[in-house]
């Protein structure tokens, strides 16, 4: 696995001690590896939001 799967699955790890129950992010619709990223690694696309700023999916995963 590689370096950004490590830190996820760290990240995920300290935040379940904490015992928050999920985790949400934006990612850009422009940025198509990031968005199969976080699918990959069990999240789901839960809304898509489009702004000056770009477009954007509102991810998140259960803990």
């Amino acid at each position: 696995k590689g370096i950004g799967t490590r830190l996820l699955k760290k990240m995920e790890s300290d935040l379940k001690k904490k015992k928050v129950p999920q985790v949400g992010l934006f990612a850009s619709t422009e940025n198509p590896e990031a968005v199969d990223f976080y699918l990959r690694n069990g999240y789901v696309e839960v809304k898509k939001f489009g702004s000056v700023m770009g477009r954007y999916i509102y991810m998140r995963k259960k803990l």
